[in-house]
């Protein structure tokens, strides 16, 4: 039997180790370039998010003068034992990140709105993973719940819905951040292909009336986007010709919280509810901008180009004459899911890009201009992509 003196050393031994450990964890922790800071943590309903900043020690504000800043807004909502949008949206993060390097933006900050706390971890993990920026970006990580984000009474037919499932969250930016001024919001199946400052910049471009932008949900002239229109707006009072798609909003957030937005979206909700299917969100907004046509600034098709742009012939003629072609690449309708999609190629590009590789144009760019220039795929995308891809870089 051992004595209680030895147990007492085998303690301190034990606890020896420990402190040794942790003194070398946080030496080394010291010199890394990525830190992750907790600031604050909410409680609610047992539910807890918090506010994460990751810096560079290296790159560091200096004195008063104050950095660029593009503020991010996404929503990533799956359903139980589902990971889809976090996977989508882990990879529209890296795509953001890329161009802000390339683009040299100082700051970007993104906030998430998520269903569970597990999803915050994830989203942490990966941007950890992301440290070939070091020396470049400042990340800033702010998580909500989107239980929070609407009133309870609205969850069953807003948050918690069979189709587009929390995606009436985005309408409710302004005032779930009001310590924001403006916004970019993305769904998480698009990949920011061009420069995130130009997008960032149709903001200061709008007019004193203009609050939001957004692109149309299809080309005038093409008969390929008849079904989308009968789908989604035909039985509603929309913005013509055949409505807007909110997959990318661009949001003035101050002047959204001033006109009192959200208010009437609700109104619109509560009266349009009773004699139409609101399935939605961008019903609402079209309704909404129907009636209230100043408030918009309509985005080019290539601030939210989708795979039916080119599927049949490239329609989208502003991505043919703007300097970047493409900037934003909007895989709706399942085309990141699907390996057969015209488009899964550049999610599978952007998701297996190694960040460590320092050459984008090289290991990620070149690759798929080439990819899209196999004529023989059953898709225009093939002739087009590769061209409108990066355009200003080739």
């Amino acid at each position: 039997m051992r004595s209680p003196q030895m147990f007492r050393k085998v303690r301190w031994i034990s606890l020896g180790i420990l402190v040794f450990t942790v003194v070398i964890i946080l030496t080394v922790h010291k010199y890394d370039f990525w830190r992750i800071d907790i600031n604050k943590v909410y409680f609610t309903q047992e539910r807890a998010f918090a506010n994460v900043k990751v810096w560079n020690d290296i790159n560091e504000p200096d004195g008063d003068v104050e950095k660029e800043r593009i503020v991010i807004g996404m929503v990533s909502c799956d359903k139980a034992n589902t990971t889809t949008t976090s996977n989508l949206g882990v990879v529209l993060i890296k795509s953001i990140l890329i161009s802000a390097n390339l683009h040299k933006v100082s700051v970007v900050a993104f906030h998430i709105f998520l269903e569970s706390m597990g999803r915050q971890l994830y989203f942490k993990s990966k941007l950890e993973e992301y440290a070939y920026l070091k020396g470049n970006v400042e990340v800033e990580l702010h998580f909500h719940s989107v239980r929070d984000a609407i009133p309870e009474m609205y969850h069953n037919v807003m948050v918690f819905t069979k189709g587009w499932r929390c995606s009436f969250v985005r309408l409710f930016m302004a005032s779930n951040l009001p310590n924001e001024d403006a916004i970019i919001y993305f769904d998480t199946d698009n990949i920011v292909t061009g420069n995130i400052r130009n997008i960032w910049n149709l903001i200061s471009d709008m007019n004193e009336r203009q609050l939001i932008g957004v692109a149309p949900a299809s080309e005038p002239w093409d008969k390929n986007f008849d079904h989308i229109f009968k789908f989604h707006f035909a039985d509603i009072p929309h913005v013509p010709p055949k409505g807007l798609n909110s997959g990318v909003l661009v949001m003035n957030l101050t002047k959204m919280r001033n006109y009192g937005w959200r208010k009437k979206m609700f109104e619109i909700y509560d009266n349009y509810s009773k004699s139409v299917d609101l399935h939605a969100d961008q019903r609402i907004l079209n309704i909404h901008l129907h009636f209230e046509r100043d408030l918009l600034k309509q985005i080019p098709c290539n601030y939210n180009y989708e795979h039916i742009h080119c599927d049949s012939e490239q329609i989208c003629i502003h991505a043919e004459g703007h300097q970047n072609g493409v900037e934003i690449l909007h895989g709706a309708g399942g085309q990141y899911v699907s390996k057969d999609s015209s488009l899964f190629e550049v999610f599978r590009a952007y998701r297996d890009f190694n960040l460590s590789f320092q050459e984008v144009r090289e290991k990620l760019m070149m690759p798929l201009r080439r990819h899209f220039e196999n004529q023989g795929k059953n898709s225009r995308c093939y002739g087009s992509l590769n061209r409108l891809l990066f355009k200003n870089v080739f």
